[in-house]
């Protein structure tokens, strides 16, 4: 059942990432990995990544009980918002930053799914 709901939730993003780029006629970016906007939003993006990383481990350390998936929403809250908010100031006519908050607020519901009404059924 969960292997289900991963692979409906993968092919949800995919419908949703190029229905997003066809309504905003946003174009798709040359190359596989992520290029950021600039050197300030480079160093952003990786001290927000390894802020999260410390301060969820830290929490797994101190809450045992402590959901692993849950230390992930503030990390991922933190990386993509930084993302949205670079893309959206310094290369606004790319409307980039438009896939990237539609992404942001995807991947929150998929995982606040998971966590809250979708997990007894996956236990």
């Amino acid at each position: 059942m969960l292997f289900l709901f991963i692979v409906l939730a993968i092919a949800g993003g995919i419908f949703l990432e190029r229905g997003v780029r066809a309504y905003f006629a946003i174009p798709k970016l040359k190359g596989i990995f992520y290029k950021h906007v600039n050197e300030t939003h480079r160093w952003t993006e990786g001290i927000a990544m390894v802020l999260s990383f410390v301060i969820g481990f830290i929490l797994l350390d101190q809450f045992p009980r402590f959901l692993s998936i849950s230390f992930l929403i503030p990390m991922y809250i933190a990386i993509y918002s930084t993302r949205t908010y670079f893309e959206w100031k310094y290369a606004k006519e790319q409307r980039q930053y438009i896939l990237s908050f539609f992404i942001l607020v995807y991947v929150l519901v998929v995982i606040l799914l998971l966590i809250g009404p979708l997990h007894p059924i996956f236990k």
